[in-house]
């Protein structure tokens, strides 16, 4: 997603690379029929939360692997600013880089300006690379939408034990989703995200008995379990007692990743 993975566009396949792995940096020299590049790959196995990357500048995903590489123009085995300069003009027709140039400011005077377009050359994909660089991602992030976990509140029943002065609320959440609420383990051991939340607020009526507020914990999805299964539902109970007319329940289902669901449930 950066310009250090723009790689030039020969249109031949490209020779297997010769990989002489460097340990005490975690790089590596690749030898391609059109050059030799310095590679860096980073696992973000360790990383516990999002990092930016220390080649191309990009934050990255919490425990995402990425790649760094760019073409060592004079094969010195280092990436300088000459290797940078030479991408610019080869790729970019010299449009990431600006001159220095000399300009009178209002407070300090003279000051030269310049430099690199780092939102254009290094945060981000130039722009006449965007669209490629971003085609490669559409499916699969619409992919993981699909994946994401999703609560639902399947079901609210309302019984009464003292005809209009005490009722019993009970309801049935569900993570309909395919991914878990916590993602990954990962994200728990971190303390990444807080626990699925059950918030009830009440009109023209006083809780009895339950919790206006209860941690449900994270809640698994239809990867670790069928539909049947209890696994992925979580049961509330509550003794309402009513003081009036028009006495309403709003139950809301907090999830950083699962989404938000409220529901309002007529009392009387």
């Amino acid at each position: 997603m950066s310009p250090r993975r723009n790689y030039p566009k020969k249109q031949q396949k490209p020779e297997e690379p010769r990989e002489i792995n460097i340990a005490s940096t975690g790089e590596s020299v690749e030898e391609h029929s059109d050059g030799i590049y310095i590679v860096r790959r980073l696992t973000g196995s360790g990383s516990t939360k999002p990092y930016r990357c220390p080649g191309c500048d990009q934050m990255i995903p919490l425990a995402t692997p990425h790649i760094v590489a760019w073409k060592d123009y004079d094969e010195d085995g280092d990436i300088s600013e000459y290797d940078e300069l030479k991408w610019n003009d080869e790729y970019l027709e010299g449009k990431g880089f600006i001159n220095w140039k000399s300009v009178k400011h209002p407070d300090f005077g003279t000051v030269e300006v310049g430099g690199w377009n780092n939102k254009f050359t290094f945060q981000n994909p130039p722009t006449k690379f965007l669209k490629t660089e971003v085609e490669k991602y559409v499916e699969w992030m619409l992919w993981l939408a699909e994946t994401s976990p999703l609560l639902n509140i399947n079901d609210t029943k309302v019984t009464s034990i003292e005809k209009n002065k005490v009722v019993n609320l009970s309801a049935e959440i569900q993570n309909i989703g395919y991914l878990p609420t916590n993602i990954t383990q990962r994200s728990i051991d971190a303390e990444l995200y807080q626990p699925v939340r059950a918030i009830l607020e009440l009109e023209n009526a006083e809780l009895i008995s339950g919790q206006k507020r209860t941690d449900l914990g994270h809640i698994v999805g239809s990867r670790n379990s069928d539909d049947a299964s209890s696994d992925s539902k979580r049961h509330l109970s509550y003794s309402i007692k009513i003081n009036g007319s028009n006495a309403k329940a709003i139950l809301t289902i907090l999830s950083d990743k699962g989404g938000i669901k409220v529901k309002e449930i007529n009392l009387n």
